[in-house]
C-alpha cells in the first residue's frame, strides 16, 4: 500500500509474517477493520521465510498436534480456494540413529502411535533406500514416519495477504512502531508518518514482540530469539524424493529443496 492511510480500525496488527497476516486474514473476514503494519520491506524478511516448511502431525507437544489436525483441512483446501497453487506435497520423515538409540528409536514409536502417527522402525540398509546419501559406518536403525508434507509457505502467505488485502486490510511496509499507547479508550500506534488507532492491537512481532509488549507497557513474557543456521547446497545426487531426514537426538536435518538442491542445518540455537 502506497500513500497515507486511513488512521482508525478496530485492529492494528503488528508484524507482517505468517502469524500476523493470517490473523489480519481471519480478522476482516468477521468484519473488522484491520491495519497491518511491517518494518521491513518484505513481508516475509524473518522466521516466516525461512522455515523448514514441513507439516507433521506428531510434531510438538498436545497443543501442537491438536493445531496441526486442525489445520490439516485448511491447507489441503488450498486455504479455502485463496492459494493459486497446491500448498502440501507430501514428504515423510525419516529420523535416523547411531548404535545406542534403538531402544530410543522404539519408545519413540510407541509414544507417537497414540497420536495416530503412522510409523515403521527401519534397518540402517531399508532406510539407505530412502536416501543414499546416509553414512552406512554410521547409520545403525531409523524410524520412518509417514504423513508428512512440505508446505509452501510463499504461496500460503501470499493467500492470507490476498484475503486480507480483498476484505480492506491495509498493509504497511517499511512502518516500525515508534511507540504504542493507550489513550482514550483506544490504542495509538505511532509508526512515523502517523499514528494508527486501533479498538485492539495483535502482537504478531515474533523475535521483537517483547520489544513491542515493553512499549505498551505490558509484562513481557521473556521471548529469547535465537539464531539457526540453515543454508543450500547443490546435490550430487537424485535427492527429489528424498524424505526429510531428522537426527533422532535433533542435532540436525536436510530435505530436498526445489529439483537439485538440498536445505540443512545442524539445529543449533
Amino acid at each position: 500500500m502506497t500513500g497515507v492511510a486511513p488512521s482508525s480500525f478496530d485492529v492494528v496488527v503488528i508484524g507482517g509474517g505468517i502469524a500476523g497476516m493470517s490473523a489480519a486474514w481471519a480478522l476482516a473476514g468477521r468484519g473488522h477493520r484491520v491495519a497491518v503494519v511491517e518494518r521491513e520491506v518484505s513481508l516475509t524478511a524473518h522466521s516466516t521465510g525461512r522455515s523448514a516448511a514441513q507439516f507433521l502431525a506428531s510434531y510438538g507437544g498436545p497443543a501442537h498436534r491438536v493445531l496441526s489436525a486442525a489445520s490439516r483441512p485448511f491447507l489441503e483446501s488450498g486455504a479455502d480456494g485463496l492459494a493459486d497453487s497446491e500448498l502440501l506435497e507430501p514428504r515423510n520423515v525419516l529420523s535416523v540413529a547411531p548404535a545406542g538409540f534403538e531402544q530410543h528409536l522404539s519408545e519413540w514409536i510407541a509414544a507417537n502411535q497414540t497420536t495416530g502417527a503412522a510409523c515403521e522402525l527401519l534397518d540402517a540398509a531399508d532406510a539407505i533406500k530412502l536416501c543414499i546419501a546416509l553414512d552406512p559406518n554410521w547409520l545403525e536403525a531409523a524410524v520412518l514416519e509417514y504423513g508428512g508434507f512440505d508446505i509452501d509457505v510463499a504461496a500460503l502467505h501470499q493467500a492470507f495477504l490476498r484475503g486480507a488485502r480483498a476484505q480492506g486490510t491495509a498493509v504497511l511496509r517499511e512502518h516500525g512502531v515508534r511507540a504504542l499507547a493507550r489513550r482514550d479508550g483506544c490504542w495509538q500506534v505511532d509508526v512515523g508518518e502517523q499514528v494508527l488507532r486501533g479498538a485492539v492491537v495483535v502482537n504478531a512481532a515474533g523475535a521483537w514482540a517483547d520489544e513491542v509488549a515493553r512499549m505498551a507497557g505490558v509484562q513481557p513474557v521473556g521471548l529469547q530469539p535465537y539464531r539457526r543456521t540453515v543454508f543450500t547446497f547443490a546435490s550430487r545426487f537424485d535427492s527429489a524424493g528424498w524424505p526429510l531426514v531428522v537426527g533422532a537426538d535433533e542435532s540436525f536435518y536436510f530435505k530436498p529443496e526445489g529439483a537439485d538442491q538440498i536445505l540443512a542445518s545442524p539445529a543449533d540455537e
